[in-house]
């Protein structure tokens, strides 16, 4: 994460917004786009207070999975 990223941020809050990231991240990785008010939003501050995927990102994530498990 860049120093912006976590600016003002009490150290206990540190560790859910590094989380958010590395499952935003995850979610380009496997295909997603931005998506505004979900964990793909492009805003790194919405994505921390919205920690989950639309229905559809998580329709995605899990045929990536299959393709990746051979399933």
């Amino acid at each position: 994460m860049r120093g912006d990223m976590i600016v003002n941020l009490q150290f206990g809050d540190r560790r859910p917004k590094l989380v958010s990231v590395l499952k935003h991240e995850l979610g380009h990785m496997f295909g997603m786009a931005h998506q505004p008010n979900t964990l793909m939003d492009e805003s790194y501050n919405v994505s921390f207070r919205s920690p989950s995927y639309a229905p559809d990102q998580v329709w995605i994530m899990a045929r990536a999975l299959e393709v990746l498990l051979g399933n």
